[in-house]
C-alpha cells in the first residue's frame, strides 16, 4: 500500500508500513481491520482513524493542524516550502501542451444528425 501511494524517499520503515497495512486490512499481524482512511471535509486530505470513531473534522485532522501551525512552524516551512502563484500564461501554456497530447482533438467529427428545425427552415 505504502510503496503504491508515496514516493521514495520513505518517511517510515517497512516493518511500520507493514503494521499499518495489516490494520487497514485486518490481515498480516491484524486479527480484523482497525483503521480506516477517512477524507476531512475541511481540508480534502485523507488520513487515518480508528475503524468507526466518531471524528470531529477539523479539531482530529492532522493535516488541518498543520495548516493551522504552518506560519508559525519553522520546521514544516522548511520541509513543505510554499510555491510560488502559477502565472495565468504558465497555465495556459499548460492547457495548450495538454490538448496537443490528446488524440481527442485529431479525430474527425462525427457526423451530426440534421436538427429537425433546418428541415423545417429549408
Amino acid at each position: 500500500h505504502y510503496t503504491e501511494v508515496c514516493d521514495p524517499p520513505y518517511r517510515i520503515n517497512l516493518d511500520r508500513a507493514l503494521d499499518l497495512a495489516s490494520h487497514l486490512d485486518g490481515i498480516w499481524l491484524a486479527r480484523g481491520r482497525s483503521l480506516e482512511l477517512v477524507r476531512c471535509p475541511v481540508c480534502g486530505s485523507e488520513h487515518l482513524a480508528t475503524l468507526g470513531s466518531e471524528t470531529r473534522f477539523g479539531s482530529d485532522c492532522p493535516f488541518c493542524a498543520l495548516i493551522q501551525r504552518y506560519r508559525v512552524d519553522p520546521r514544516l516551512r522548511a520541509h513543505f516550502p510554499t510555491r510560488p502563484p502559477l502565472a495565468a500564461s504558465d497555465f495556459q501554456i499548460g492547457v495548450m501542451a495538454l490538448m496537443r497530447s490528446s488524440p481527442l482533438h485529431l479525430q474527425p467529427k462525427a457526423q451530426e444528425e440534421p436538427s429537425p428545425l433546418a428541415a423545417i427552415r429549408a
